[in-house]
């Protein structure tokens, strides 16, 4: 005869065992995790090191003719597009007063 007791204990005791083999499975994966991220890490912080010997041979003139050309750059875009605006609305003007002429509107 099985008294209830033992039945609860044999389901506790099944548990726990399910719960530390799951535990055991998800210590391993952090272990995984940490060593791909340890890996990615040291892969990216050889990249920035070689960007930043890079930046370091560039001259600080370089930089500020680039930024100068950027400056520069943005006044002319500017520019343009006003000139087109003002040139676009005369040229509908135009062709506007001619359509009213030839169709007599």
């Amino acid at each position: 005869m099985v008294s209830v007791g033992n039945t609860l204990n044999s389901r506790d005791h099944d548990m726990l065992v399910t719960l530390n083999t799951k535990v055991d499975q998800l210590t391993f994966d952090i272990k995984d995790i940490k060593d791909n991220l340890i890996t990615r890490m040291a892969k990216v912080e050889s990249r920035l090191d070689a960007i930043d010997l890079y930046h370091a041979q560039i001259p600080l003139s370089q930089y500020n003719d680039i930024a100068k050309w950027t400056e520069n750059f943005r006044a002319n875009l500017k520019f343009i597009m006003i000139i087109s605006g003002i040139s676009l609305s005369l040229f509908g003007a135009i062709i506007e007063r001619l359509l009213q002429l030839w169709f007599k509107f």
